[in-house]
């Protein structure tokens, strides 16, 4: 699909595509999976409930670009002012996905003042799909940030797929 885009991109370290409404400071990044310690519901989303965490995942690579494989996760350290801490609205936009072709995936969740971690974990065949991601938060109807990624194939981005699953992995 956008293969010498992604080409481009995973030769090269990705410039960060962050738009920063009110928050004060946005990191995204890729990391390996790590283990959630429970979920709760969330309505707006294809598996209707997401992950929760007891500590914020640290980012292995800091980049926009991500390879679509399986165990592999992405998102962002968000920071916002004490005034904007509290429930938020999270909001990832996507290729369509799924039996139904949603593209769009929404829940609400707190954010503090610390770095707050929001982010996706490729954990089913069908979220596996490559081009434009883009994560958004809101504070009522106050944007919060907004950051791309790009969604690539996974050999086109080995060191981080070798990374998190070994480096025979395309051999």
């Amino acid at each position: 699909m956008i293969r010498a885009l992604a080409l481009a991109l995973a030769a090269a370290p990705a410039a960060a595509d962050v738009t920063l409404g009110a928050a004060t400071k946005v990191v995204q990044g890729v990391h390996c999976r790590t283990e959630p310690v429970g979920s709760r519901t969330a309505e707006d989303t294809i598996a209707g409930s997401i992950d929760t965490y007891d500590a914020r995942p640290e980012f292995r690579w800091l980049t926009d670009t991500v390879p679509a494989a399986l165990g592999v996760s992405f998102g962002l350290h968000v920071t916002v002012p004490a005034e904007m801490a509290g429930t938020i609205r999270y909001e990832v936009t996507h290729p369509p996905m799924g039996p139904e072709g949603v593209t769009v995936e929404s829940w609400l969740s707190s954010i503090g003042t610390e770095p707050t971690y929001v982010g996706f974990h490729f954990e089913n065949d069908y979220e596996l799909e490559p081009g434009p991601w883009i994560m958004r938060g809101y504070s009522g109807d106050t944007l919060l940030y907004e950051a791309h990624f790009t969604v690539v194939a996974a050999e086109l981005v080995p060191e981080i797929t070798g990374g998190c699953f070994g480096p025979d992995l395309f051999s």
